[in-house]
């Protein structure tokens, strides 16, 4: 269903809920495609967010990710010029692919590492052999990303710098599966 004015829209959104939410995450994909106007939604709704609600976090939806030099100009684009506190970043392309991110120490990395996909367990969901200890490809994505994390901030600064690990399910069912798994591994010492 489209929305006759996407800013207006936002703006009820931010108006309903900025005193029951910690952030805000608007998924770029669906501004871009709404070419110069929905850029200007998005600017024209970043501005609100940071006048009428200066406190929650803002961050931008984009799991952008690529070689290091794209990599670069992605971060200053989500950081520097629309002012992101924190990212969601996409790291298939390697662990490069998001130092130029990690650099902005005073910014969030969300990294993509399992997706709500229907689908995505074709990928994401296949065993790792080398070295992975029985890990799916997800789970190895998420270890080396907080391996690549760590060089670039204390514990106490990762904890302040929320560099999180982003896994995506639509069910309950799926998310109880992933709590199960983490359990098993935390008490196995994994």
């Amino acid at each position: 269903m489209p929305v006759p004015d996407v800013f207006q829209f936002n703006r009820a959104i931010v108006d309903a809920t900025k005193d029951l939410v910690c952030a805000y995450k608007p998924n770029l994909a669906f501004y871009e495609a709404l070419g110069p106007d929905g850029l200007g939604a998005l600017k024209s709704t970043l501005e609100y967010v940071r006048r009428e609600a200066p406190e929650l976090v803002v961050i931008g939806d984009a799991k952008r990710g690529d070689i290091p030099s794209s990599s670069a100009m992605y971060a200053k684009a989500l950081f520097e010029v629309w002012g992101f506190d924190a990212a969601t970043v996409n790291c298939y392309g390697g662990g490069e692919s998001l130092e130029p991110f990690l650099q902005w120490r005073d910014r969030g990395v969300f990294v993509w590492c399992r997706s709500s996909n229907p689908g995505a367990g074709e990928f994401q969901d296949l065993p790792v052999s080398a070295g992975a200890g029985g890990a799916s490809l997800y789970q190895w994505v998420a270890r080396r990303a907080l391996a690549r994390a760590q060089p670039h901030a204390s514990a106490r600064e990762l904890d302040l710098r929320f560099v999180e690990l982003h896994y995506g399910t639509d069910t309950a069912e799926g998310l109880r599966a992933e709590l199960d798994r983490r359990d098993t591994a935390h008490r196995l010492g994994a």
